[in-house]
This record gives structure tokens, C-alpha cells and sequence, in this order.
């Protein structure tokens, strides 16, 4: 019934169908979005199962559904702009839908060291910021600063340390040359 108390005929298939095309497109041109996050929006807006598998498998047929090329992206970006580690990248595309074996596969851009360099990178840029604090409060915080990007507690410790070091260092510089 509409606002005015009048029966509304049910949906056809067709008009269903419609719908729920219309919402994949504006879904995918507002950001990229793994199958499972589309289906579950599609299910939210109570699209039967067999029309909302036939538009998510035509949209993955056409290239507009790569959950592969998405989990590319987000390790690439999160990794590279965020300073993220795999670990919480991982996590991340895990609550996206994003299959393991693709997860595994996409996650392989991150090394060891590429991880370890990131960490000592962000430590030391954090550290700058903490140099007025004492040692402890400083290391206390950036270990969870690092530990909340996702790195294991003994590299966040390491970096943490390191960066610490290296911005001491660097504002007893500053100090002798005024």
C-alpha cells in the first residue's frame, strides 16, 4: 500500500530485475565492491537468490565484478598510502568477502621486508611527533600506534625503538646548530 492507503501491484520479474541491475551500477560507480558485499546488498533488498546470482555472475562475466583485481588494489593502496601490514590488510579483505586463496594471492605484493621497511618508515615519521614526551610514553605509544596498523608486537617494538633513536638524534642536532 502507498501513502494513500491503495494496494500497489507486486513487482513483476522484470520491473525486480531492473531494480536490482540499477543497484549494482550505482553500487560499483560509487567505489569498487567484491561480489559477496553486492550479493548481500542484493539479498538487503529482498532480490531472489536465482535473479541476484544471474546479474552478479553477468556483471563478473563483463569484467564490472573482479574480486582479484579488487584485492590487488586494496593491498597495493593500503600497503603503500596507509602504511598498513598484512596482517590487517588481510582482515580487511576477509570482511569485504574476498575469498582466501585470492586474499593469499594478492597479499604476495608484501614481503617481509617491505613490511619491515614500512614499519621502521612510519615509526620513525611518528616519532618526530613524540620527542617531547618521555621515553616510555613515547615507545608506549608508537608500539600501539604500529600495532593497530597491524604489525607483530616484536617489529612494532623494534621500529618503535629505532624511530625513537633517530628522532632524538635528530632534534639533538637541531639543538647544537641554533
Amino acid at each position: 500500500m502507498d501513502e494513500r492507503g491503495v494496494s500497489q501491484p507486486a513487482p513483476t520479474d522484470l520491473e525486480v530485475e531492473d531494480a536490482a541491475r540499477e543497484y549494482l551500477l550505482r553500487s560499483l560507480t560509487a567505489s569498487a565492491r567484491s561480489r559477496q558485499q553486492l550479493a548481500a546488498g542484493l539479498a538487503s533488498r529482498d532480490v531472489p537468490e536465482d535473479v541476484a546470482e544471474r546479474l552478479l555472475d553477468r556483471f563478473t562475466d563483463v569484467g564490472l565484478i573482479d574480486d582479484a583485481a579488487l584485492a590487488q588494489a586494496i593491498v597495493r593502496t593500503r600497503s603503500q598510502e596507509s602504511g598498513a601490514a598484512r596482517r590487517r590488510i588481510a582482515t580487511e579483505l576477509r570482511r569485504k568477502g574476498i575469498a582466501a586463496d585470492v586474499a593469499e594471492e594478492a597479499l604476495i605484493q608484501v614481503d617481509d621486508e617491505d613490511e619491515r621497511r614500512s614499519a621502521f618508515d612510519l615509526a620513525r615519521v611518528r616519532a618526530r611527533r613524540l620527542v617531547g614526551l618521555e621515553r616510555d610514553v613515547a615507545l608506549r605509544r608508537l608500539v600501539g600506534f604500529l600495532g593497530r596498523k597491524g604489525y607483530p608486537p616484536t617489529l612494532c617494538l623494534d621500529a618503535a625503538r629505532a624511530g625513537l633513536e633517530g628522532a632524538l638524534d635528530d632534534s639533538t642536532e637541531t639543538d647544537r646548530s641554533d
